[in-house]
């Protein structure tokens, strides 16, 4: 009796496994999700404020799906992960979660840190070149740290296999990272405070740069490039102040990542959008240039 007394004592109740939890943005079709999250277990936590990503400007997001579904378009954002699924609404629903499901790992090897501006309270002209300046700090990290990034990564996820998340509190760009409650790899990035004008300015800057063609493989064509811009080029032999009329060599380029040879390149080049004497340093490679990106190392627009 009391063997059987001591058993019935001792038995646990099973700790219920917490459900999935997705968001979905304002204003999104829900309707046309719900069914589908809800058999795959899923639970529906709540709502964005604003435009999908432009929401991630404000707060992070702890839940982890987020899902933009409209008339004609969709986006889904995996949190852990950071890899993202969009295109038209051309399909069913069901068809478009079952193609891009399996792409949601749940145990990612990598790091995911989303750029968050909790003081922006622009239009949205100033939002998507804000957007492209956010993505383009973490093209530089990726660059910087060699880190291939993770295929289908949102534009404001920095996501790539790496050691350690020190370096993404970068004094350079002013980025601040900490780690998001309840994930182990998932840390949100807060930008500093920008010059919303010299962001727009620094980023029509980098739009120009596509229409140069760079393809060369020795130094003098770069810098005949650029001697009509007022930039400092910095390549293999050092850093060059070009003033519209020609480039003249003015400081070394040593610990930074420039390189050319006959196959291969990656050059630097800075250029002031404010009334200070600091400037914007972008760098390129040749994959990259190709691919129309660039990775920006120092801000100059922060206020």
């Amino acid at each position: 009796m009391w063997f059987f007394l001591a058993c019935f004592g001792s038995e646990q109740k099973p700790v219920p496994i917490p459900k999935k939890q997705v968001m979905f943005a304002k204003d999104s079709d829900q309707e046309a999700f719900l069914e589908i999250v809800k058999e795959q277990d899923y639970e529906v936590k709540g709502e964005f404020q604003s435009g999908f990503f432009y929401a991630l400007l404000d707060t992070p997001i702890s839940a982890d799906f987020a899902i933009d579904f409209r008339a004609r378009s969709f986006r889904m954002l995996h949190v852990k992960t950071g890899i993202e699924a969009h295109g038209k609404r051309e399909r069913s629903v069901q068809d478009i979660w079952d193609t891009y499901h399996p792409l949601f790992h749940d145990s990612p090897k990598h790091i995911v840190a989303y750029g968050g501006a909790p003081w922006f309270t622009g239009g949205m002209v100033e939002r998507v070149a804000l957007v492209k300046q956010l993505g383009q700090y973490f093209f530089g990290l990726e660059e910087r740290e060699g880190v291939v990034p993770f295929p289908q990564a949102s534009p404001l996820v920095f996501a790539g296999e790496v050691a350690s998340a020190t370096f993404l509190s970068d004094a350079d760009l002013g980025l601040a990272c900490t780690k998001m409650e309840g994930f182990s790899s998932v840390y949100w990035c807060e930008a500093p405070e920008l010059d919303l004008d010299c962001v727009e300015k620094t980023q029509k800057w980098i739009d120009s740069l596509w229409s140069l063609g760079l393809t060369h493989s020795t130094e003098g064509k770069y810098r005949a490039a650029f001697h009509t811009q007022k930039v400092r080029l910095c390549l293999p032999s050092g850093c060059y102040d070009c003033n519209g009329i020609g480039c003249k060599n003015t400081a070394s380029s040593e610990g930074m990542p420039v390189h050319i040879d006959q196959k291969t390149w990656r050059i630097c080049v800075e250029k002031s959008f404010d009334s200070d004497t600091g400037r914007t340093r972008v760098c390129l490679n040749q994959q990259s240039y190709a691919d129309k990106k660039a990775g920006i190392y120092i801000d100059d627009c922060r206020r």
